[in-house]
This record gives C-alpha cells, sequence and structure tokens, in this order.
C-alpha cells in the first residue's frame, strides 16, 4: 500500500461518521459478480427501467444539496451489497425494491435518502418535495449507471481472460483522498 493510500485507508477507518460502514466494507466478500457472464449484464441493461425516468437535468442538478451528497455507505456499497445478496446483478426496478425491504440495504441507503430529502425540502428556501426526490433520483440512478459501467467492463475483462477484481473498498477510500477532490 502507498503512503497516501495508507493514509486515506486510516483517516476512513477512524471517521466516527464511518462506525457502521466499515466493519461492513471490511467483511464484504466479492463472488457473485464473478460468476456473471456479459450477457447477463447486457440482458439487465436491455430489462430495467431507466433509472433517471423523466427527470429534467437541468431540475435533478437545481438541488446542489442533493447533488453533493454522500451517504454514509457509498452508493456502491449497497450496490455491491445487492448484488451478493441477491446473486446476480440487479435491475433498476429489483434494485429500488432491494432498498426498501432488506433491512441492511433500507439501512444502508434508502433511510437516508428519505431523510435527507425531507430534511432538503424542509430547510429553509428548500425546493419542493417533487423537485428534491426528482434530485436524488437523479443522483442514485447515475450511482446505478456508474455501477453498470464498472461490473460490465470487469465482466468482459474476466470473459477476456484477466484475473480483474473488483471490491467496494476502493470507492470508500476515494472519497477520503485527496486528490479526488475538486
Amino acid at each position: 500500500m502507498t503512503k497516501p493510500a495508507g493514509i486515506a485507508f486510516d483517516r476512513w477507518c477512524n471517521d466516527p461518521g464511518k462506525a457502521e460502514v466499515v466493519p461492513h466494507v471490511m467483511a464484504h466478500v466479492t463472488l457473485a459478480v464473478y460468476t456473471l457472464s456479459p450477457s447477463a449484464v447486457e440482458q439487465v441493461c436491455l430489462t430495467t427501467a431507466h433509472a433517471l425516468g423523466q427527470v429534467k437535468r437541468t431540475v435533478a442538478e437545481s438541488v446542489k444539496t442533493i447533488v453533493d451528497w454522500h451517504p454514509s455507505f457509498a452508493f456502491t456499497h449497497t450496490l455491491h451489497y445487492a448484488v451478493e445478496t441477491l446473486g446476480s446483478l440487479p435491475t433498476w426496478q429489483t434494485f429500488l425494491n432491494f432498498v426498501r425491504t432488506d433491512p441492511q440495504a433500507k439501512a444502508m441507503l434508502w433511510d437516508p435518502v428519505v431523510e435527507h430529502v425531507m430534511a432538503v425540502h424542509q430547510a429553509a428556501g428548500g425546493p419542493s418535495l417533487k423537485s428534491a426526490w426528482d434530485s436524488m433520483g437523479w443522483r442514485v440512478g447515475n450511482a446505478y449507471y456508474s455501477f453498470l459501467r464498472e461490473i460490465y467492463i470487469v465482466v468482459n475483462l474476466r470473459d477476456a481472460g484477466l484475473d480483474v477484481r473488483m471490491h467496494p473498498l476502493a470507492d470508500a477510500l476515494s472519497a477520503f483522498h485527496p486528490a479526488s477532490r475538486s
């Protein structure tokens, strides 16, 4: 591990706001991702509902407190958890149902989403509830699409014979590395 990576790792491990996150992510084992085929990922892409819905980008990006929001569990933590728990890559609609009904996923993403949307909406000068939800849907939907792209790349590289591996810890640490901040 490089010195900057070690510093980022230590900072992440010792962040009081990550007390629930660190043990979960450190215990994560990636297996189901390695069983996916390129055609399975393509099938998910063909059958998934549009994660961004009918939301206009200008509306979605107008709620800065949601655009810049990062829950304690990174989106990729919940997405990895979903894949491993379900044993397959979920469509958008399956993922939404999962984060609403699985107790761990609900605590990781759904509850913080609802709490943040309501806080943003109820703040002085806050957006309408619809705008807040649209913005959050855009934020989480884009994270879902990003995850699909990452999985597709990993699956195709593995299919080509490269022993590519992935783990949600890397995404967790990127948020703590000074070079990743703009």
